[in-house]
């Protein structure tokens, strides 16, 4: 049971890292195209 525990938490960790990057890459992008209303 603990090593089936820990194979779901170690996915669980990862899935939220690759989560994490896009949204910052969607801020870049937000802020980007804020930037060009603006100019």
């Amino acid at each position: 049971m603990t090593r089936a525990g820990n194979g779901l938490h170690r996915p669980a960790t990862q899935h939220k890292e690759v989560i994490d990057a896009p949204r910052i890459e969607n801020v870049e992008s937000v802020i980007q195209q804020i930037l060009k209303l603006i100019i």
